[in-house]
């Protein structure tokens, strides 16, 4: 009787900080700043001094962000210049 192959979870996508600042436009500290104030995914320790992230928690965060900004933009409206 042939067997089915099982498919382990695939592992998710990891970002380096270089591909995390390269993302999202932010400079390291301003990233780390983020993380200390719960705005910004929690990285995973890969080993002494190497740390990762998720690259759909990564996504889902800009996804948040953008979400954000049309918001934002829908609610404004331009400023009017008096003479």
């Amino acid at each position: 009787m042939p067997s089915t192959p099982v498919h382990a979870p695939s592992a998710p996508r990891l970002l380096s900080m270089r591909d995390v600042v390269r993302l999202t436009t932010y400079a390291r500290p301003s990233i780390y700043r983020l993380i200390r104030q719960g705005r910004f995914p929690m990285p995973l320790k890969l080993g002494e001094t190497k740390i990762a992230f998720r690259a759909d928690e990564v996504a889902a965060w800009l996804a948040d962000r953008q979400r954000a900004t049309i918001k934002l933009e829908d609610c404004t409206s331009p400023v009017e210049s008096r003479p």
